[in-house]
């Protein structure tokens, strides 16, 4: 008994149904909600309204240092959707890789020739 608690392989229930919670939509949207609500809440203290101009655009920022690991999970995915035959149609395969290839331009300003 004193072994089975100690080992990790009953515990990997617990972590994989925290991991689950922690990434779901429901999480992000929750993030993101009490993230909006901070800035609301900022802004509502501005007592100067040309403070106001300080304002963020956005409600979330990630910075990312190391664009190497952007276009490895890029392969990665590519490679993954090419195994992918028997479940995914080549056509839906190309449109996949052209909008996650847009993502990554648009969003994460990776260079297209890359």
């Amino acid at each position: 008994m004193r072994n089975y608690l100690k080992s990790l392989d009953h515990q990997g229930i617990t972590f994989k149904a925290a991991d689950k919670k922690a990434i779901s939509t429901k999480a992000f949207v929750s993030q993101i909600e009490t993230t909006r609500d901070e800035q609301m809440a900022k802004r509502a203290s501005l007592i100067d309204p040309l403070l106001a101009r300080t304002r963020p655009r956005h409600h979330l920022e990630f910075v990312v240092d190391d664009v190497s690991v952007l276009q490895v999970s890029l392969k990665l995915t590519f490679s993954f959707l090419d195994r992918m035959t028997h479940h995914i149609g080549s056509l839906e395969r190309k449109k996949i890789k052209s909008m996650l290839r847009g993502i990554a331009l648009t969003f994460f300003m990776v260079d297209q020739e890359r």
